[in-house]
C-alpha cells in the first residue's frame, strides 16, 4: 500500500493535454476553459437606468427645484432620448438608456406624481445617483475570464454578455469503467449466494459524470488471456481506464 498523497502525486506526474474543442455556450458548464474572454464592448455599454423614476439634471434640483414637468418616456429597449429643456424630466425605466443631457435618476418611491408633473419629496437627491454608468464595470477589450477557469454559472453569465455562443474548452477524456470479478452479476439480476452485483462502476459513472464524462463500461471475467486482449484494444481508444477489482496481491 502506498499513501495517498503519494498516490496523488503519482497521477500528477502524469497528467497529459488532451487538446481542446469547440463547443456550445449551453454545455460548457464545469467545463476548462483554453481561451481568454475579452469584453467586446463597455459594459455596461450605456449609461444604464437602474430605478424607474424619473431622469432630471440635478443642476435643476441644486438650483431648488423641486417640481418637475413629465415631457415624456425613456424605457428600456428603446433609443436614447434627450433632454432638451432642463428645468422638464423624463419617465426612466429600468434598464433603460439615461436622457441625454441629464445625470441623476429619482426614483417613483421618493416622488408624487399629479397632473404631468412629478414633485421631489425626498430630503436629498444624490448627483448620478441611480445610474450604472458606461464602462463602469468593464472597458472593451478587458479580460473577463482567463483561460484554464473551470466554468460555473457566473462565468457562463458573463460571457453570455459579451457574444460568446460558441467557446474553447479542454477537451473531456475518453473514459471507459471496467469492473473485473467472476463472482459479479449485473444489477437487474438476482445473485446466487456467492455473487453479488456490480454496483461500484455505477458509483464511479455517477461521479465522473459530475465533472460531464460521459464514461462507457465493461466488465471482465477472470480469465487473464481476456483481460490482455481487451485492456490492448482499450488502451489505443481510452485516455482514462478505470479498473474496480482486481488489483490486489491476491491470485
Amino acid at each position: 500500500m502506498i499513501e495517498v498523497q503519494e498516490a496523488l502525486d503519482l497521477v500528477y506526474q502524469h497528467r497529459v493535454d488532451l487538446g481542446s474543442e469547440r463547443i456550445p455556450l449551453s454545455r460548457a458548464l464545469h467545463r476548462v476553459l483554453k481561451e481568454d474572454w475579452h469584453s467586446d464592448r463597455d459594459l455596461p455599454p450605456y449609461n444604464r437606468v437602474t430605478m424607474d423614476g424619473i431622469a432630471i439634471a440635478h443642476a435643476a434640483w441644486e438650483g431648488g427645484q423641486r417640481r418637475f414637468p413629465i415631457v415624456g418616456v425613456a424605457a428600456a429597449g428603446m433609443s436614447q432620448r434627450i433632454l432638451e429643456d432642463p428645468s422638464t424630466c423624463l419617465e426612466a425605466m429600468t434598464g433603460a438608456m439615461l436622457p441625454r443631457d441629464s445625470d441623476t435618476v429619482i426614483r417613483y418611491e421618493d416622488l408624487h406624481i399629479e397632473e404631468g408633473y412629478a414633485t421631489v419629496q425626498a430630503d436629498w437627491v444624490n448627483f448620478r445617483q441611480n445610474v450604472h454608468f458606461q464602462g463602469m464595470d468593464r472597458a472593451a477589450g478587458s479580460l473577463i475570464v482567463k483561460a484554464n477557469t473551470r466554468i460555473s454559472s457566473a462565468e457562463i453569465g458573463v460571457v453570455a454578455s459579451i457574444g460568446k455562443h460558441q467557446v474553447e474548452v479542454a477537451r473531456l477524456p475518453r473514459t471507459i469503467v471496467i469492473s473485473t470479478g467472476n463472482e459479479l452479476v449485473e444489477i437487474d439480476q438476482s445473485p446466487l449466494l456467492h455473487q453479488i452485483r456490480r454496483s461500484n462502476v455505477y458509483r464511479l459513472m455517477t461521479s465522473l459524470q459530475a465533472y460531464q464524462i460521459q464514461a462507457d463500461m465493461d466488465h471482465l471475467q477472470d480469465e487473464p488471456e481476456q483481460i490482455r486482449e481487451k485492456l490492448r484494444g482499450y488502451l489505443d481508444r481510452y485516455d482514462v481506464i478505470i479498473l474496480s477489482g482486481g488489483v490486489s496481491k491476491g491470485k
